[in-house]
């Protein structure tokens, strides 16, 4: 069984401190609560690089995540 979960994340740019929004999707062999989720977004430490908070999201939930998001223009892609 695989399960994949959407989401979109608000945050914060490290570098320019402007609002980034990310397309997030979670896959899992096993469920994981949408409340569990949602607490682990919820619980991130912004600003963040796009690739720390995919990277973030991975281990908290134990779950394959990738991130899609926009910056200056530029669409950029991380898998973990």
């Amino acid at each position: 069984m695989k399960i994949t979960y959407e989401i979109e994340v608000r945050g914060l740019c490290p570098v320019d401190l402007s609002f980034d929004v990310y397309q997030v999707k979670i896959s899992s062999m096993k469920i994981v609560k949408v409340e569990d989720i949602i607490s682990v977004v919820n619980a991130l430490k912004w600003p963040l690089y796009q690739e720390e908070m995919t990277q973030k999201l991975a281990e908290e939930l134990q779950c394959s995540v990738c991130s899609v998001g926009y910056h200056s223009g530029v669409k950029t892609t991380v898998e973990v």
